[in-house]
């Protein structure tokens, strides 16, 4: 439900609410009144009908008693009839307070039971001012990614070939910030790690994250090395490697390793200058041979140069923020 038909929901429901509760108390009161009423003109001609004479001479039979003797027969009589009226009257008062206290249970449950109805409302206000509160943070930081620098990574094989050393690798890797702002601060690592037959993939990926902080613990770029809004930088990586487990066996009985390309990016935003962003991603280094339709793995005892040399995602392109504990946002421009 939207803000506005939210708000006007509350609305017809508290003014629903109030005109049911108003035309209650209304009924509740006049309905005691009417009962009220009725209690005292029932007790009143009973009342009445004791302070007749005739009816105490009848009732009393005083008529028929010597005339020496009738007068405190009346006597009695009247007695008698204002303890009828007393009775009457007490059972009138018991009456209306029966009558008014069962009026004001029903209000207190009725109460009872608009007070669980308006704490529901609270709560339910309470929760959509939350909701609204979080939907415009949401807004408010999309708005703000919108406007934020972002980097990406590619990469564009040019050559490997046997060294003496193992394989010579060489790419040019590019970080290009397609955000809206610049991204200061800015460098970049790459390196080629190899993950070989022996190893899962969950193990490796682990290893290439710890490369990545490793790299991010030792990052020391400055606040000159910016990369400007649509801008690319083109860094070429060269670099002559082999598998480490192949050192100390012989090729043939070593297990079969594939070379992994990653690189990471490291840089800052002005709209958070005291986090640091890393971007990084991973790519399996590959060849096309002479059909040109199949990916292979990388042979280490041959040449490719960048038509046949081939890379293929391995890690899809993974972005991070971490705090920063220096003092170098003292000295940026807004």
């Amino acid at each position: 439900m939207s803000d506005s038909n939210w708000r006007r929901s509350y609305t017809i429901g508290l003014i629903a609410s109030g005109l049911v509760a108003i035309g209650f108390a209304s009924w509740l009161w006049s309905s005691t009144e009417e009962a009220h009423f009725a209690i005292e003109q029932q007790a009143t001609k009973g009342a009445e009908a004791y302070t007749d004479p005739r009816n105490i001479a009848i009732e009393g039979k005083c008529a028929a008693i010597a005339p020496t003797r009738g007068s405190d027969c009346i006597t009695d009589e009247r007695e008698a009839s204002n303890e009828g009226q007393r009775k009457e009257r007490d059972l009138e008062a018991q009456r209306v307070v029966a009558a008014w206290t069962r009026a004001i249970g029903i209000a207190t449950i009725v109460g009872m039971t608009f007070g669980i109805f308006g704490l529901g409302l609270i709560f339910v206000t309470f929760r959509e001012t939350r909701r609204a509160a979080n939907a415009g943070l949401q807004a408010n930081e999309i708005a703000l990614n919108a406007q934020k620098a972002w980097v990406t990574l590619s990469a564009v094989p040019m050559l490997s070939r046997p060294d003496h050393l193992g394989t010579y690798f060489r790419f040019n890797v590019i970080a290009e910030n397609v955000g809206q702002s610049a991204a200061t601060h800015f460098g970049a690592r790459t390196s080629i790690l190899f993950q070989c037959e022996n190893e899962t993939d969950a193990a490796f990926q682990e290893r290439i994250a710890a490369k990545v902080q490793k790299w991010r613990s030792a990052n020391k770029s400055e606040i000159f090395h910016i990369l400007a809004p649509r801008e690319k930088d083109i860094g070429p990586f060269w670099e002559s490697k082999y598998p480490p487990e192949l050192v100390a066996k012989s090729i043939h009985n070593a297990p079969f390793c594939e070379p992994i390309l990653v690189a990471a990016a490291f840089y800052r935003t002005v709209s958070k200058p005291d986090s640091l962003q890393i971007a990084w991603r991973a790519w399996s280094v590959g060849s096309i041979e002479n059909s040109g339709e199949s990916f292979s793995m990388l042979r280490m005892n041959k040449s490719f140069g960048p038509d046949h040399l081939h890379i293929i995602p391995f890690i899809g392109m993974r972005h991070e923020e971490h705090p920063t504990n220096d003092d170098t946002r003292h000295h940026e421009g807004d």
